[in-house]
């Protein structure tokens, strides 16, 4: 939830859950992943087309984490137990580690708050502009580093996930996406994938950093979407689409399922989408406009964020 009080923990609805004490999972292959999330969540089955309307699923609340009410919070990603969490606004960006076996408390954090041209930790990389000119947004783990977005800056910042050290900053990569802003960011092993806030999908090459590919997203709305994308529209209408092909802009988080589901969040909107990347199709909604009473939205943009 963007700047607000709670993270909350769901599973699907209607799904055969497993036990809260089981013990840790072996490091498991790209099937094995696969399998386990089909077989534990069959709501998420990729299907062997895309379907004729997205279907609407619904959320429980497993388990509540405290969250920091002053972390406006951007973009979360897991990875070998840990999870990340990446916040915004200017003066207060960070990257943390959060303690989600526990109550959410911030086990590591590096601050992008300094007047100095550096990283905030020692040694860290040259920044073109004092930290706290650099607003953080998305968030994904690849291969030993954290890649964050920034919003209007234009920058990808690279940090090493083992002690948040910055050690890179590259600058121009906002350039590449249509309205020049980073929002969301996910990987699948292979590709990284982009969001700028429009309907657009960017497909980027992790060694090269560059766009290689760029997807509209598509598809109906789920039925009581009116009242939960205010103050702007769900929609953006185009010449040529029909009713049951509209772009859907203002997508932000992403997080990639290990079987090519894509999972997005629509700003101001309490519904995920469910997109199949292959199929270049959406699949469903996840419902999860009751996660609102998580939300004391005591600032502008406060909604339903982060996957």
């Amino acid at each position: 939830l963007g700047g607000v009080m709670r993270l909350a923990l769901v599973a699907l609805a209607a799904l055969q859950l497993g036990a809260a004490d089981e013990p840790q999972p072996r490091l498991l292959q790209q099937a094995d992943l696969v399998a386990l999330l089909e077989a534990r969540h069959p709501a998420l089955k990729r299907p062997s087309r895309c379907p004729t309307r997205p279907k609407l699923l619904g959320t429980v609340v497993e388990r509540e984490l405290a969250h920091d009410g002053e972390s406006f919070l951007q973009g979360l990603a897991f990875h070998a137990g840990t999870m990340y969490e990446s916040s915004g606004l200017y003066g207060k960006s960070s990257i943390r580690v959060l303690d989600h076996r526990g109550n959410g408390t911030v086990l590591r954090m590096n601050l992008l708050a300094g007047t100095e041209k550096l990283g905030s930790l020692p040694g860290g990389a040259q920044l073109n502009m004092p930290a706290k000119r650099y607003f953080g947004e998305g968030l994904t783990h690849w291969r030993g580093k954290l890649y964050q977005l920034t919003w209007r800056e234009k920058a990808l910042l690279v940090y090493s996930a083992a002690t948040l050290q910055l050690e890179l900053e590259v600058p121009g990569f906002g350039h590449q996406l249509q309205r020049g802003e980073g929002w969301g960011l996910t990987n699948d092993e292979h590709h990284m994938y982009v969001t700028d806030g429009s309907s657009t999908l960017y497909i980027v090459d992790p060694a090269t950093l560059k766009v290689v590919e760029k997807v509209e997203v598509t598809g109906d709305l789920p039925p009581d979407s009116s009242r939960v994308h205010k103050p702007k529209p769900l929609i953006m209408s185009k010449a040529g689409f029909s009713p049951q092909s509209k772009s859907i802009r203002l997508i932000n988080e992403l997080e990639m399922l290990p079987n090519g589901l894509l999972l997005f969040n629509v700003w101001y909107s309490d519904y995920v989408g469910v997109w199949d990347v292959a199929s270049r199709c959406l699949v469903a909604w996840i419902n999860a406009v009751h996660l609102n009473r998580f939300a004391h939205k005591r600032r502008r943009g406060a909604c339903t964020n982060g996957i």
